[in-house]
């Protein structure tokens, strides 16, 4: 909706400029415009409206590049409201409007760049081929996750070099806060263990703050920007190494075969529950995922910090589907809680999850984000 309206405006704003355009060549006579126009002011007028036009244009087609075509206008239609200001100065407000607008899609374009790099260089190593995963590739598994990796379908497929994850969902910052509404797009290196994560949440009607986790080389890092603008949190160290190495090992629900990297080490604790411990980059985690009657894996849970503390970090799987081209069966949705560690503390559900669609080998920056959350 917002995209529409914003749409007509940069519309409006443009056709109000092509009047200026006609009185100059004499084209119609427009008493709302009271100051004489030169043919050369009047082309700066039309060429204006033909860049804002342009520009609308280019927004609505999906170039995340629009904003170039439309920044430059917008300066020279302040020239030409300030040239003829007596006539023009309530386009003052219009391109103030238009501004912001500018300003936040030059910072979507600057962020999309920034992740795209930090992609290829989490992507760019991977090896071009992988066979595909063998049976006798389980018999070291304990039998309840060679259970999960059979049914999932994918023994004898391709093992797939380049997860790439659409996602929408919902998250808050704390117990009592409101939720907001994301899309996300995820992409997992399941032989070289790695991850980056892009997301767009609407905090609040019109405000969008974009956002980064990776996992890349044994660290991770997690940066939020407002309007891809203004970081309002950057974070790196220990702690997030830790997180991340732990969400890399709970979203291995959707790289079955990665179960068998050596990098993840397996014991059975019981008919329905097994141990996974992570060994990589100089990181060393561990969780315990646990399995419905049917085999599909139902729960991770782990101690992860939240800010400086430990916690309970509990994953509520749901049920899985075959979402890829490969018929590959994986979780669709799935629910991320808290649990403190002081007496009495309950549970709260803070991250919740669907998985709208999987392939290999994606690559680039995220289109899914030129599609803000609904409002």
């Amino acid at each position: 909706m917002g995209t529409i309206v914003f749409g007509v405006l940069l519309s409006l704003h443009a056709l109000i400029h092509l009047m200026g355009f006609a009185k100059g060549f004499g084209l119609a006579k427009l008493d709302a415009l009271t100051l004489p126009i030169s043919r050369t002011w009047a082309l700066v007028w039309l060429l204006v409206a033909m860049s804002l036009l342009a520009g609308a244009a280019a927004r609505a087609l999906g170039a995340a590049s629009w904003w170039m075509i439309v920044l430059p206008a917008l300066v020279a239609s302040q020239v030409v409201i300030i040239v003829f200001w007596q006539d023009a100065k309530a386009g003052t407000v219009a391109n103030l409007i238009i501004l912001a607008v500018v300003l936040a899609g030059a910072g979507r374009w600057r962020f999309e760049r920034s992740a795209a790099e930090q992609l290829e260089a989490v992507a760019g190593a991977q090896a071009l081929d992988e066979p595909p995963l063998r049976a006798d590739e389980l018999d070291g598994l304990p039998p309840v996750v060679r259970r999960w990796v059979e049914r999932s379908g994918a023994v004898g497929k391709p093992r797939r070099r380049i997860v790439h994850l659409a996602q929408r969902g919902r998250m808050r910052t704390t117990e009592e806060g409101s939720w907001m509404p994301f899309v996300a797009e995820q992409w997992i290196t399941p032989s070289s263990p790695a991850f980056e994560w892009i997301v767009d949440v609407r905090a609040a009607p019109g405000v969008h703050l974009l956002g980064r986790d990776d996992l890349f080389r044994g660290e991770g890092r997690m940066r939020i920007e407002l309007f891809g603008l203004v970081a309002v949190a950057d974070a790196s160290g220990p702690r997030i190494d830790q997180g991340a190495a732990l969400r890399f090992l709970a979203e291995l629900v959707w790289c079955p075969a990665a179960a068998v990297e050596p990098y993840v080490q397996w014991q059975q604790l019981s008919e329905s529950s097994a141990q996974a411990t992570f060994i990589a980059g100089g990181l060393e985690v561990e969780g315990v995922f646990s399995f419905d009657e049917a085999g599909d894996p139902s729960e991770f849970w782990a101690m992860r910090y939240r800010d400086d503390e430990l916690e309970e970090w509990t994953i509520a799987i749901g049920p899985a589907a075959p979402l890829g081209d490969d018929g590959i069966r994986v979780p669709v949705r799935s629910q991320v809680s808290w649990t403190a560690q002081r007496e009495g503390a309950e549970p709260w559900a803070w991250f919740e999850v669907e998985l709208l669609s999987v392939d290999a080998d994606g690559r680039g920056p995220a289109r899914l984000l030129a599609q803000p959350p609904h409002e």
